[in-house]
């Protein structure tokens, strides 16, 4: 088990409406919130247990997060959860890069009452991100990795095309707040948010360009801080 593993946390049980969806959902968002460590090996029997479910969704459960990537079955052996490395992290950010600047390209050309009337979900997340900050030391892990999922997925939504908003979402797995508090600091993630704040005012000054400018220089920082973690921790996380 690695040091950056959190301490395992009992799974609430389903109810019994929808439970093939619902047990793979639950068992993805464990995986991607870094619930389950790299490489651990997922139990199916415990897994049944803590849901309440019979063995068959869990089994379904773990082909298809098999097939997107977060886990790999090695037969007689067991099921996995997939490790993040290099490679993975470089193409999610550059896929986030790109449709990123396509959508401010997509603000930039909109019609200025439309575009004002898009601004409301982003200007309440900058708000209450913003309150919790100013509350003092000790940020809240959690809740600031939320904030960084949901800015950038509303401002990805301002652009109206829903289908990369989905798209969005599977590349956020591996933002770098979900590394946890052993690689996080206050300090990192004041800076974080003074990223994010000058992407949304130069948004709300409609300067595009410096909108674009500001999302690089964010998605390189947490680039690079993804990727210190994954040296430091021999080449995966």
């Amino acid at each position: 088990m690695s040091s950056s593993q959190l301490p395992p946390q009992p799974l609430e049980k389903l109810v019994v409406s929808n439970i093939w969806d619902q047990t793979y959902q639950v068992l993805k968002e464990r995986i991607l919130a870094r619930h389950f460590g790299a490489n651990e090996k997922l139990l199916i029997p415990e897994l049944a247990k803590q849901l309440g479910v019979s063995r068959t969704p869990i089994r379904d459960a773990l082909n298809r997060l098999e097939m997107e990537g977060l886990v790999r079955t090695v037969s007689k052996v067991g099921t996995f959860v997939n490790p993040v490395m290099e490679d993975n992290v470089n193409d999610i950010m550059n896929s986030r890069l790109m449709i990123d600047l396509w959508t401010i390209d997509q603000l930039s050309v909109m019609d200025e009452e439309l575009l004002a009337s898009k601004f409301d979900a982003l200007d309440a997340l900058v708000e209450h991100a913003a309150a919790s900050i100013s509350e003092g030391p000790g940020i809240n892990i959690e809740l600031q990795s939320n904030f960084d999922l949901m800015f950038h997925l509303e401002l990805v939504r301002m652009s109206g095309n829903r289908r990369n908003v989905e798209i969005y979402k599977s590349l956020m797995h591996y933002r770098y707040l979900n590394l946890g508090e052993p690689h996080v600091t206050d300090e990192m993630m004041m800076l974080a948010f003074r990223q994010h704040l000058s992407i949304y005012e130069s948004l709300r000054a409609r300067d595009f360009q410096a909108a674009k400018e500001a999302i690089t220089k964010h998605l390189a920082y947490s680039r690079q801080n993804i990727l210190n973690v994954i040296i430091r921790s021999g080449g995966e996380i």
